[in-house]
């Protein structure tokens, strides 16, 4: 194999190599033919004419000026021009002429595509979108606070110029400078393959009026323009004949062209939240009179299509919210084909045509006239034919009556299925819902559940009524389950049993005829009684109370009882004798925790007995306590937490005065603890009036009420509820401070603790009592509790009280600081109080 020879390499450098082919460069011209040229063609060229210096000369006579920097610092200075340039031609969107390489192989590199052209919210510009919509047929302009529909939409799509709204300033919509034919590599559509126009949202904008030219587009279908300004529709919509919904609900209208309801394809109209006043559906047949931008008289004008009777398909017609009356709906051209109607919020008033109209209806579902002020002289006509496809009739939230409406169905084949509890679940068949009064919508469940529950209760009833009930037949398979004989054990047990009869028959009769005793847990006997909710509880203490009013009328009113007969507060339940000391269970309001899905039965409340159900729920029951036989000599009466009903009940007024006059209420009342009852600085108060009949509520400050009811209270406990320092007055604070000769003796401790109070200039007016004088008769304030509440400053003369106990902690003022009643305790914190003066 012969070896090629190499050939002669230049002992040169890089540099000597570069500096040759420049110094030839830069020399005389050749007539040697250049690589782009063949050499036997001649190129004629003119010598009188001044040729332009060619890009390649400049580029010779530039590596000239060059040619003394060595060849690695001219290609980094060629990158970083390639770099710059490339930085530059980003911001313009041209092309990087990229110099990298020799002199002949430039390459001209494409820019990045140029950004999608998006607004601030992510969203197609408007001309953008219109472009868009030639291809898909859909054209979604929702909430751009835009004034009307644009303009370039009829430019773009029809060639048609709309007239310039007379009431509107339309804002401009620049085409795109470089148009993008090209994005993300699909193609905009030729004219043969573009969408008609079939979709058109523009809801939530400030749209005040349309152009009467959008009735161009006649494969409209779907028109959103709800949640606008508009006050007028243009009566040139009227003839598009595909138009299925049309939603201009949430506007201004005040009335809706005629022409409008002789759309022949609509199916939905929402015209709700308007103003409108009526419904001329009579003149459907209206001329339309259309402008000269729509009427071109040309010989492919589309042809008009309407209908020969009022809106033919409609089924969907939501009417809400409007001011139309009853007498202004024109009942007689009622469109047939309605399946469900809205008049919600309507003045209706006398509606007995309308109610006659509509029940001729064969389509129609639903009819929702909630708040429409409707009577029961609305029900008085029977019509012949009764609605006979009707699932839900809502006439809630009106003077109508359950009563007057069954007599309005009674001659109807819908009397059967007439219903008026509303549920979640779909109607079943031949069923009539009707909403009567206050709304209320359960679930499916809780029908269900109060059904079985009333059909156990009747069960018990019966079982309890008849001596002998009437044997059932049962079946073959009833009787081995009850014998146990559906497996082979059962059957192995059946035959021993057989087979030893004198065991059996050694057996007493009583015991083998004696029925199992199935023992009932405590929830069990509640929820059988409807006891588990607070309503069923108040409904047992009402029925108990009626009860004993029909039993027993007392002539003396000494001698009246509890309302609840069968509650006795003496019991040792409540009542301590030994302490002389009355508790009353707490009464928690019910809490909102999520209850278990899977369970219909509700947790009862731990701690509460069935004698707890037939306590009085307000938190002070004071006209039930001062009639119990221990009144007179009861000490501490303990009411903590009961917080279901924070509100006072009073005995009559005689009853009171009666009492005050003798010893009071509660003579001997020592301790009363209020202590987490959620009372505020005022409470209701409710009073027995003097014939009987309602109790009479009033509001009273709780301090001065308390002072009133209670003046030889000692200990007051008022901890965690929501006083505040309005409530806490100078004139309550010295009727429980201060003695008098009024039998009030003044409390020995006042407790105000996790309240809400800010301040304490309340005590200022008792302190004024100490100033020059430390010695008060009869005072006997020994503690006072104020901790955990808002308090910002603590009054200097706060010090002048003479207290055993004072309590500070958990507040917000930072002077005196902490260290002075954790090292001194009360007397420190008093003698620093004082020494600020």
């Amino acid at each position: 194999m012969s070896r090629v020879p190499r050939p002669a390499v230049s002992t040169g450098s890089l540099r000597n190599q570069y500096h040759a082919s420049t110094s030839s460069t830069n020399g005389a011209q050749t007539k040697a033919p250049t690589p782009n040229t063949p050499s036997g063609l001649r190129v004629p060229h003119s010598s009188t004419a001044k040729r332009a210096p060619s890009p390649r000369r400049k580029e010779t006579e530039e590596k000239s000026s060059t040619a003394r920097l060595s060849l690695k610092e001219q290609i980094a200075l060629r990158r970083a021009e390639a770099k710059k340039a490339q930085a530059t031609q980003n911001n313009s969107g041209g092309v990087l002429l990229s110099t990298f390489g020799g002199d002949d192989d430039l390459v001209v590199e494409k820019s990045k595509d140029v950004e999608e052209d998006v607004n601030d919210l992510g969203r197609w510009s408007i001309r953008e979108t219109v472009e868009r919509a030639r291809s898909t047929g859909n054209f979604n302009i929702s909430s751009r606070s835009l004034v009307c529909i644009p303009s370039c939409l009829f430019e773009v799509h029809l060639g048609v110029t709309p007239k310039p709204l007379d009431s509107v300033t339309e804002p401009d919509y620049p085409v795109d400078d470089a148009p993008k034919r090209n994005r993300q590599n699909k193609q905009q559509p030729s004219w043969f393959e573009a969408q008609d126009l079939m979709v058109l949202k523009a809801r939530s904008n400030e749209i005040v009026a349309l152009q009467p030219e959008l009735s161009l587009f006649g494969s409209l279908k779907v028109v959103d323009l709800h949640n606008n300004r508009l006050s007028t529709l243009p009566a040139s919509l009227s003839i598009l004949a595909c138009l299925t919904t049309l939603d201009v609900s949430n506007n201004n209208l005040t009335a809706i062209p005629p022409p409008l309801f002789s759309l022949p394809a609509l199916a939905t109209l929402n015209l709700a939240h308007n103003q409108l006043t009526s419904l001329p559906f009579s003149r459907f047949n209206d001329p339309v009179d259309l402008p000269e931008s729509v009427d071109t008289g040309a010989f492919f004008q589309p042809e008009v299509s309407r209908a020969i009777k009022p809106l033919p398909n409609l089924h969907v017609l939501d009417l809400g919210h409007n001011k139309i009356t009853s007498a202004s709906i024109d009942t007689s051209h009622l469109p047939s084909a309605i399946k469900y109607l809205t008049l919600a919020h309507n003045p209706l008033g006398k509606s007995q045509d309308l109610f006659t109209v509509l029940a001729k209806l064969e389509n129609l579902q639903e009819v929702h006239m909630e708040h429409t002020g409707l009577t029961n002289e609305s029900f008085i006509h029977r019509p012949p034919v009764k609605f006979s496809r009707l699932q839900l009739l809502d006439i809630s939230e009106t003077d109508v009556t359950e009563q007057a409406v069954r007599a309005f169905f009674a001659e109807s084949p819908r009397s059967g299925g007439l219903s008026f509890q509303i549920t979640t679940a779909p109607p079943s068949p031949g069923e009539l819902r009707i909403a009567v009064g206050k709304k209320v919508v359960r679930e499916a469940w809780e029908i269900e559940a109060e059904k079985n529950y009333l059909k156990k209760k009747k069960s018990f009833i019966r079982a309890d009524t008849d001596k002998q009930p009437a044997q059932t037949g049962k079946e073959t398979r009833e009787i081995e389950t009850e014998q146990g004989l559906t497996s082979e054990g059962g059957h192995r047990r059946a035959h021993v049993a057989v087979t030893a009869p004198s065991t059996t028959a050694s057996q007493p009769k009583s015991a083998v005829s004696r029925p199992k005793v199935v023992e009932k847990e405590q929830w069990e006997i509640e929820a059988e009684q409807g006891l588990l909710t607070e309503g069923g509880r108040r409904r047992l203490r009402a029925q108990q109370a009626a009860n004993a009013a029909k039993a027993s009328t007392p002539t003396d009113p000494a001698e009246s009882r509890s309302p609840s007969a069968s509650l006795s507060l003496a019991s040792s339940v409540y009542y301590d004798a030994a302490t002389l000391t009355l508790t009353l269970p707490p009464s928690a309001p019910p809490t909102r925790a999520h209850a278990r899905a899977f369970s219909l039965i509700a947790t009862p409340q731990k701690g509460r007995t069935p004698e707890d159900l037939l306590v009085p729920a307000p938190t002070l029951p004071l006209a039930v306590i001062a009639r119990e036989d221990f009144a007179t000599k009861l000490r501490v009466l303990n009411l903590s937490n009961r917080r279901a009903d924070p509100t006072f009940s009073f005995p009559s007024a005689s009853f009171l005065a009666t009492a005050q006059s003798t010893a009071g209420v509660l003579p001997r009342l020592d301790e009363l603890c209020l202590e987490g009852c959620a009372l505020g600085d005022s409470v209701s108060l409710s009073q027995e009036p003097e014939g009987g009949g309602t109790p009479v509520s009033q509001r009273k400050g709780l301090l001065e009420l308390l002072a009133d009811a209670f003046p030889v209270l000692s200990v007051l406990d008022l901890s965690y509820n929501i006083l505040t320092s309005d409530g806490l007055s100078s004139s309550a604070l010295e009727c429980f401070l201060v003695p008098s000769e009024s039998r009030r003796r003044g409390l020995k401790v006042l407790r105000l603790r996790g309240n809400r109070l800010t301040a304490l200039e309340a005590f200022e007016s008792v302190t004024e009592l100490f100033r020059g004088n430390r010695q008060v008769p009869e005072w006997r304030l020994e503690e006072l509790d104020i901790r955990d509440n808002e308090i910002s400053k603590l009054p200097v003369t706060l010090g002048l009280l003479p207290m055993d106990v004072l309590l500070v902690d958990g507040n917000t003022f930072r002077v005196p600081p902490r260290k002075v009643w954790e090292r001194e305790g009360t007397k420190g914190l008093l003698s620093w109080l004082r020494g600020r003066i």
